[in-house]
């Protein structure tokens, strides 16, 4: 019904880094028929995506809901090396991020998901993320295990 294959780990690589540039989100859908481990990766545009949609319409009611799992991840600004040129605003589907050019660099972090759009496309390497106590733990493995373990 769907035409879905199995592909190659550098296929699936490659679709993200092809969709990422066009500004898509990545999401993985853990199903149980796969025992718990990933059974679908969805390259999502955030204007179309019913799951993406359905998050940011809720969110206008309780900001605490979420139709998925929080990145953990916020973003860090370094205002010296930004040229507040609005692209990181431009790919910002979640409205977490308001430029006025040339003058000022405004973060909502509530809005923020953590997808990363924005540290992918600056052009001035002046973005980067960082694990926000603020937020759930990420789906990291090895993070968890090192909260947990000691």
């Amino acid at each position: 019904k769907y035409h879905a294959r199995k592909i190659s780990q550098q296929e699936a690589l490659d679709m993200i880094l092809h969709y990422r540039k066009m500004g898509y989100i990545n999401q993985a859908f853990f199903k149980v028929a796969t025992g718990g481990s990933t059974g679908v990766i969805c390259n999502c545009h955030p204007d179309t995506c019913v799951s993406l949609q359905a998050t940011k319409f809720a969110k206008k009611f309780d900001k605490n809901f979420a139709h998925g799992a929080h990145s953990g991840y916020s973003v860090r600004h370094d205002e010296a090396k930004c040229k507040k040129c609005g692209t990181c605003a431009s790919v910002c589907h979640f409205e977490a991020i308001t430029v006025i050019p040339e003058k000022s660099w405004l973060y909502n972090n509530e809005n923020c998901t953590g997808c990363e759009l924005c540290i992918e496309h600056c052009p001035d390497g002046s973005l980067s993320l960082y694990q926000d106590p603020s937020k759930p733990l990420p789906l990291d493995i090895d993070l968890v295990k090192s909260e947990f373990v000691n």
